[in-house]
């Protein structure tokens, strides 16, 4: 018996180890990554990218994302007019985006703000917000049981550790079996949830959107939606976008206009992009911008 309790002291240590080391080293390289330098960037038109692991720039390295892509691009054509700044956090909802806003805002003074948001409203472990508000837990008990333990163990980080590794695995699986990730139009809306928990969450993302363009426009400043290069949660976008009167780089669009295949634009993840992709969306958005004379006027 003594042994059996070393053994789970042990694993406790261990997974608390990796926890603390998971978040220090995930704040540093964080840190690093959005790191800015608002002084000397004062005279410049300035265009701050939000959003989650998308626009952070998951499935490439540091500088191949594609607000990184962006600023060269811009740098290239209108030399020392425009800076772009990255400040996608992996993981974030829209609910944490408005939450988070004027801090994002307060740090860079934008001119105008591109906004990348919709795959992890859907997602009941990275948007846990009034899941089940909804819904009769009696139907179902062992279901809902399991995800209030399944939701208070994704607050660590070893935990998605776990669960990031397993996915990756699954995904080779699936590709050596020949059975590719769906990301079609309704990919993410009913991914976990159907009926009703599946229209609260796309109501309270609706609202957040909502709120997040009001307040960006309410200080002067311009904002942009843009969807992800695959067609995931498209149908989202593209009506947030109408609601609100936004204009919207359809990058998914822009991919068919121009008859351009998705299979070399992927990460190895089956969702993320890698640096090609991410260089698509940079370019799409420059001409979106362009066209709309939000720059270069």
């Amino acid at each position: 018996m003594r042994k059996i309790g070393l053994l789970v002291l042990w694993i406790f240590l261990i997974l608390m180890s990796i926890e603390i080391s998971l978040r220090l080293f995930g704040g540093i390289y964080y840190a690093i990554r959005a790191r800015t330098f608002i002084e000397k960037d004062s005279h410049k038109f300035r265009i701050l990218c939000l959003g989650e692991s998308t626009t952070f720039g998951t499935g490439a390295l540091p500088g191949e994302d594609f607000p990184a892509q962006l600023n060269k691009l811009l740098e290239a054509k209108y030399a020392n007019q425009y800076i772009v700044y990255n400040r996608g956090v992996p993981g974030i909802s829209s609910s944490q985006i408005l939450f988070n806003l004027r801090r994002f805002i307060s740090e860079t003074d934008p001119h105008l703000v591109i906004l990348t948001c919709a795959s992890n409203d859907q997602c009941y472990r990275l948007n846990t917000a009034n899941t089940l508000l909804i819904s009769d837990n009696s139907k179902a008990p062992v279901k809902y049981f399991l995800f209030y333990i399944s939701r208070f163990l994704w607050k660590f980080r070893v935990y998605r550790l776990a669960v990031l590794i397993k996915s990756s695995m699954l995904y080779r699986f699936k590709e050596f079996c020949g059975a590719y990730i769906n990301t079609g139009p309704e990919y993410c809306r009913y991914k976990y949830y159907e009926g009703e928990a599946a229209e609260f969450r796309y109501l309270q993302y609706k609202f957040n959107m909502k709120a997040i363009t009001q307040s960006i426009r309410s200080e002067g400043r311009e904002i942009v939606f843009t969807t992800y290069l695959h067609p995931a949660c498209i149908l989202f976008f593209r009506e947030v976008s109408r609601e609100n009167e936004v204009i919207l780089c359809d990058q998914v669009e822009m991919l068919r206009q121009r008859n351009m295949s998705l299979d070399p634009f992927f990460s190895d993840d089956g969702f993320h992009l890698n640096a090609k992709g991410y260089g698509v969306m940079a370019e799409f958005l420059l001409e979106t911008l362009e066209k709309n004379r939000l720059i270069g006027k």
